[in-house]
């Protein structure tokens, strides 16, 4: 038994400094630059039902509508905080323009207009509604993009 437990510990320290230089191999900018990067990308997959739906590639469903919107915002909230000053570059490739850091009041102030919109669009009860929400919508992410993000290459 304390054999085996000496085992654990050595194994579970062997792994833990194994792991130490992985760990340490990013830095906080490449770090905020993924984590940015997977909450964007998931914004983007949490649109492909609502664009769906705006292209009458598929029916209106109220609840598809409220859980994209709230993937939507959710993740928009997230991501408001994975923009500290530093990690305008890093190793890993980012497509934010340097007006983010340079004018963090209006990059805020569009975060908060396209959550707004997600939150109204979560409230869509019928096509008419989703029309004017998916319009708001999809105009605050084009805003963004067009003043705050690089086009990717």
């Amino acid at each position: 038994m304390i054999e085996s437990k000496r085992l654990s510990a050595a194994l579970a320290l062997a792994l833990t400094l194994g792991a130490a230089p992985l760990a340490l191999s990013a830095s906080p900018a490449d770090d905020a630059i993924a984590a940015r990067q997977k909450a964007m990308e998931a914004v983007g997959g949490a649109m492909k039902p609502l664009a769906a739906i705006a292209k009458k590639q598929a029916p209106f469903d109220a609840a598809v509508v409220r859980k994209s919107a709230e993937s939507i915002d959710a993740n928009l909230k997230a991501a408001e905080s994975l923009f500290p000053a530093g990690s305008e570059k890093g190793a890993a490739e980012t497509w934010a323009r340097p007006t983010i850091w340079s004018d963090a009041a209006g990059f805020a102030a569009a975060m908060k207009v396209s959550r707004e919109a997600a939150v109204a669009m979560a409230g869509a009860k019928d096509e008419a509604a989703f029309g004017g929400a998916m319009k708001a919508l999809g105009g605050s992410c084009k805003g963004c993009h067009e003043a705050y993000r690089l086009p990717k290459r």
